[in-house]
C-alpha cells in the first residue's frame, strides 16, 4: 500500500515499523529498546537517500537504504542481540534491497518487497 498512489506513505512507514517491531516479540523477550527500534525504523523508512545521487534513486541509494533499515536494530544490543548479527543483517538488507529495487519497476512491488525483506531477515538477529 505504501507504494501505491492511492495510499499515504504513512502506511509503509508506520505499518512496517509496527509489524517488524511486533515480530520481535516472537524472537526476543519484550524490552524497552523495542520502542527505540520502532522510532528508528520509522525514520529510516522515510528516505531513500537520493541525496547521494542528486535527487534520483540509484543502486547506491538503495544499498544505503537497506543498510539503514538494518541499523535501526542497533538499540537491540541492550536486549541481548549480538552486534555482529545486526551488522550482518544490515549488509544482507543493503544488498538485497539494492538488488530488489534495481530489478523492479513497479512501485507497489518494490515497496512490498522491501517490507518483506525487512521481515524475512529478522531471524538473523
Amino acid at each position: 500500500m505504501g507504494g501505491s498512489d492511492r495510499y499515504s506513505k504513512k502506511w509503509r512507514r508506520f505499518g512496517c515499523a509496527i509489524v517488524t517491531t511486533g515480530a520481535l516479540f516472537l524472537f526476543l523477550s519484550p524490552h524497552w529498546t523495542f520502542a527505540i527500534h520502532l522510532i528508528l525504523l520509522y525514520a529510516f523508512l522515510t528516505t531513500y537517500h537520493d541525496y547521494l545521487n542528486n535527487g534520483k534513486e540509484n543502486w547506491l541509494c538503495w544499498l544505503v537504504t537497506g543498510i539503514c533499515y538494518g541499523l535501526a536494530a542497533l538499540p537491540l544490543i541492550w536486549a541481548g542481540v549480538s552486534p555482529y548479527s545486526i551488522l550482518i543483517r544490515s549488509v544482507v538488507l543493503g544488498v538485497t534491497t539494492m538488488l530488489w529495487s534495481e530489478w523492479r519497476d513497479n512501485a507497489v512491488e518494490e515497496e512490498l518487497g522491501r517490507g518483506a525483506l525487512i521481515m524475512l531477515t529478522l531471524p538473523i538477529l
